[in-house]
Order: C-alpha cells, then structure tokens, then sequence
C-alpha cells in the first residue's frame, strides 16, 4: 500500500514539474516562478517529495528555492 502512495506521489510530482518547467519557461523572476500554482503544490507536498526533489537537482538543476 504504501509502494502505490509512493508511485502516485512520484506521479503527481512528474507531472507538476513538467507543467511548472513549462509554463514558466523563459521567465526570469524568482518571485513569479515560486509563486507558480504547480511550484506551490509540489511545496505543499511536504517532506515526501524531498528525495524527488534531490534527484530533480542532480538531473536539471533548475530553480528549486
């Protein structure tokens, strides 16, 4: 059971980074970026996606505050 929270919480992080890579793409405010709806939900995600969050870093770097 906790496998399948797992998968979907890798699931919905995916899907959230790809939507925030996309749509702030070529902004350069700090301040725009981390108020994204998608920034502001994988945040609110809590400590569960901070390995995921570590691997994002290691694979694209990006702007993680």
């Amino acid at each position: 059971m906790e496998e399948l929270q797992n998968s979907e919480i890798e699931a919905t992080f995916t899907a959230l980074v790809k939507q925030w890579r996309e749509e702030t793409f070529g902004i350069s405010s700090t301040n725009q970026m981390s108020m994204h709806p998608a920034y502001q939900q994988i945040i609110g995600m809590g400590n569960a996606v901070i390995p995921l969050l570590l691997r994002e870093l290691e694979k694209k770097s990006g702007h993680w505050f």
